[in-house]
C-alpha cells in the first residue's frame, strides 16, 4: 500500500506533463495502483504460515482489501493535482476545446477527477484484479494441493476414507469448474470484439490464418477457443454435482442443505430456534 502513493503522484505529475500519452502504464499509474495491495493479499494465503479456512480467508479479501487500498493513492493524487503548478500544467495543455485524454474541464473539477479515478476506478480495479487471481491462481492451488482443507471449508464428507477420496476429485474439479466460468464467457466476449470473423463459423475457418497473420487472427482462435470449452465446463458441472457428498449435519445446522438432500424434519424450524433444540 505504501508503494500506491508515490506511484499515483508519479502518474499525476507524468500526465500532467505529458498529455498526449495513452499508455497503460500511465492508466496503471492513474488508476490502477490498488491492484498491488490487493493481489498481493490474496497470494499471501499461499505462503508458508497459511491463515486459518485459507479458501474463505482469501475471499474476504477479495472483497475487503480494495475498498481500503484504493484511497491512500486517491488523496495522494487530490493533493498533487491541487498544486498550482500542477494545475497550471493542466489547464495550458488542454485543447482550445477543453478536451484533455486525462483531467479534461467537461469532467469537474481536477480535485473530484483526481478522487473518481483512483478512488472509484480503483476500487474496482483492485476487487476485480484480485478475483482474478483468485479463480486463476490461489483457489485452485488450494484445491488441488489441499483438497481435503478446502472440502471442509465447503462442508463436504472428509470423514471416512471414500469420502476423502470423492471429496478431492469433487474440489479439484470444482477449481476447474470455477475457472470455466469466468474464463469461457471472457474468451466469447474478448474474443468476438477483436476476431476478423462475423460469426462463430466464421472463426473456426480463420484458425489456420492464424498461424500466418497471428496478429490479424487471435480474436478468432480466442472466440473458438471459448465456444470449444463449453462442453468442458458443462462437463465439470456434472462431475462436481455427481462426485460431492455434502456433510449434510453439518450443512443443516446452517440450513444450507439442497432440497434433495435435506434431512428428516430438517426445515421446519428456523434456523436459530433449530439451533437451540439441538444444544
Amino acid at each position: 500500500m505504501a508503494l500506491t502513493v508515490p506511484l499515483a503522484v508519479t502518474g499525476v505529475l507524468w500526465t500532467a506533463a505529458d498529455p498526449a500519452n495513452e499508455s497503460l502504464i500511465l492508466a496503471f499509474f492513474l488508476v490502477g495502483t490498488p491492484v498491488l495491495p490487493s493481489c498481493w493479499a490474496i497470494l499471501r494465503v499461499l505462503g508458508p504460515k497459511r491463515p486459518a479456512g485459507p479458501v474463505m480467508s482469501s475471499l474476504i479479501r477479495v472483497i475487503g482489501v480494495a475498498p481500503i487500498a484504493a484511497w491512500p493513492p486517491a488523496i495522494a493524487a487530490a493533493v498533487t493535482v491541487s498544486l498550482p503548478s500542477v494545475q497550471a500544467q493542466i489547464l495550458e495543455t488542454r485543447r482550445p476545446d477543453g478536451w484533455r485524454y486525462f483531467f479534461g474541464d467537461g469532467d469537474g473539477s481536477l480535485l473530484v477527477q483526481a478522487l473518481w479515478l483512483h478512488g472509484i476506478a480503483g476500487l474496482f480495479l483492485g476487487m476485480l484484479s484480485a478475483l482474478v487471481v483468485w479463480v486463476v491462481i490461489v483457489f485452485p492451488v488450494l484445491a488441488w494441493s489441499t483438497p481435503l482443507q478446502a472440502a471442509a471449508e465447503n462442508m463436504l464428507n472428509t470423514e471416512s476414507q471414500q469420502g476423502r477420496a470423492a471429496a478431492a476429485r469433487t474440489m479439484r474439479a470444482y477449481s476447474v469448474m470455477v475457472f470455466l466460468i469466468f474464463a469461457i464467457p471472457a474468451c466469447i466476449v474478448f474474443g468476438s470484439r477483436e476476431a476478423d470473423a462475423s460469426g462463430v463459423g466464421e472463426a473456426f475457418a480463420n484458425i489456420p490464418a492464424f498461424f500466418t497473420a497471428p496478429e490479424y487472427y487471435w480474436g478468432d482462435v480466442v472466440w473458438a477457443l471459448g465456444i470449444v470449452l463449453i462442453p468442458a465446463g458443462v462437463l465439470m458441472v456434472v462431475l462436481v454435482k455427481v462426485w460431492q457428498r455434502p456433510n449434510k449435519q453439518l450443512r443443516a445446522r446452517y440450513n444450507l442443505n439442497a432440497l434433495s438432500d435435506k434431512l428428516p424434519g430438517e426445515g421446519v424450524l428456523p434456523t436459530g430456534l433449530r439451533r437451540e433444540v439441538d444444544e
